[in-house]
């Protein structure tokens, strides 16, 4: 059985039970007593929220599992820090939420439901958890700043007009994707480049339609590409096929792209395929793809991206079958003399991908140091000060710091070499983003908790 419960202060008198309204804990609350589990609902919510996994009623402990439909829609809050309790978040929850900069979602949801996040305006990054399977009709649609998406493994579908009208610039996306679905990146005028991977089955009508800034588009299969699918691309350069069998297209796909000044690259035993067939033979230019010299004429390894857990350092590419090649470097390893030694308990990592008949990556680097738990609280062993602590990645790239191992919760700020704060987060348990603006070449102060490190921008 459901009720509603309501706790108010009402100047000196004590709390009073109003039948409808819920409040609890400055939440607003559905409470289900036969599961102890409570959902969140509408309510006048401001500022930086963050949700407690459980709260207290009446001596009884419920667990909050759910955000309901519209829950925090069209409230003026600033950032969202979602416990992993929660398994499900309704339609349109923070729809219109115009101030929303910054989330943090539950590792544990598998569905990113429609219109969740559509017009949050000032929404510039998300990282979304490796579960999400299905991600819904509109639900990041006119987020017009959101540049930076991290697309989870498990992504299965892509809805309808999911990311319409952001300002994202690059798609990485994983080998379990099927469906990209109708209008899925319409207007995504910053988007530049974007690859499908070999589990696509299907691109949407109108998927990219007025993405006039796609410059290289990468297919490793071949699924049914929608009517319009790729009209007015007019910034199209390149189209990459690996798959020997040519996908079937409308003859519309690349209506207003300009094909004729852009290259298609296809594999050399069926390149008189491709030549024969409509919408393929009205590229200006078709190239065969294996075997050249030409490095113009073969696929690039996807940049790495480093990630540290338990103790070890893990590289991943979106390119299946790469070998990572990477170095470390400590400059407090030095042979030397003197009664002490300044340390600064950090490395610089720098790895990328290659595979044969690709062109290697682009070199990820990173920085790899130690952040205290609990200094001083620490005794001494042998004479020797023993310290706790865990170690954290930090790497920057085009005005974002992408930090893992990080305590969830730990205070992360950035400031600019003027001492000015330039970004502020809390940190998730997997990888935290912080959007900064800094410029290429510009340094970053970062703080994580206590321990500060600088970081250049790339």
């Amino acid at each position: 059985m459901k009720r509603f419960i309501s706790i108010f202060l009402i100047s000196l008198f004590p709390a009073v039970l109003l039948a409808e309204d819920v409040v609890v804990e400055g939440f607003w609350l559905d409470i289900d007593e036969n599961s102890g589990t409570a959902s969140l609902i509408k309510g006048d919510y401001h500022g930086d929220i963050i949700i407690p996994e459980s709260i207290l009623y009446g001596g009884i402990k419920y667990t909050i599992t759910e955000i309901d439909r519209y829950a925090f829609s069209n409230s003026d809050i600033t950032s969202v820090v979602c416990p992993n309790s929660i398994i499900n978040i309704g339609n349109a929850a923070f729809w219109q939420c115009k101030n929303l900069i910054s989330v943090v979602l539950s590792e544990n949801i598998t569905n990113i439901e429609q219109q969740v996040f559509e017009e949050c305006k000032n929404l510039t990054s998300i990282n979304i958890p490796d579960g999400v399977k299905s991600i819904g009709y509109l639900a990041f649609a006119d987020c017009e700043k959101l540049k930076f998406v991290k697309f989870p493994k498990d992504l299965v579908t892509i809805g309808q007009n999911a990311f319409g009208g952001t300002a994202i610039e690059e798609a990485v996306l994983y080998d379990k994707l099927e469906t990209i679905g109708r209008t899925a990146f319409v207007k995504c005028l910053q988007l530049k480049n974007i690859k499908m991977p070999k589990s696509v089955k299907k691109i949407g009508e109108f998927a990219f339609n007025l993405c006039s800034n796609l410059q290289t588009i990468e297919l490793q299969s071949d699924p049914i590409i929608g009517e319009c699918a790729f009209k007015n691309c007019t910034g199209l350069k390149e189209f990459y096929c690996n798959s020997i069998i040519v996908p079937t297209a409308y003859t519309n796909a690349f209506e207003g792209s300009n094909i004729t000044n852009a290259k298609l690259y296809v594999p050399e035993r069926c390149i008189n395929d491709y030549k024969s067939k409509v919408p393929w033979n009205g590229f200006g230019t078709i190239v065969s793809i294996s075997g050249g010299d030409d490095h113009g004429e073969r696929l690039k390894c996807e940049k790495p991206t480093i990630f540290y857990n338990k103790g070890k350092l893990n590289f991943q590419s979106s390119t299946d079958g790469v070998t990572f090649y990477y170095t470390i470097k400590n400059n407090d390893t030095q042979f030397c003399q003197g009664d002490n030694v300044e340390l600064s308990v950090t490395y610089l990592i720098n790895v990328y991908a290659t595979k044969t008949g690709y062109i290697d990556s682009e070199t990820a680097t990173a920085t790899l140091c130690w952040i205290d738990v609990e200094p001083k609280k620490e005794g001494f062993t042998n004479g020797i000060s023993y310290v706790r602590s865990h170690g954290v990645v930090i790497q920057a790239s085009e005005g974002f710091f992408n930090i893992s191992g990080a305590e969830d919760g730990t205070p992360i700020s950035v400031y600019n070499t003027a001492g000015q704060m330039v970004g502020s987060v809390k940190a998730s348990s997997e990888t935290t983003i912080v959007n900064t603006m800094l410029q290429e070449g510009e340094i970053g102060i970062v703080k994580i908790g206590d321990k500060s490190i600088k970081v250049l921008m790339k």
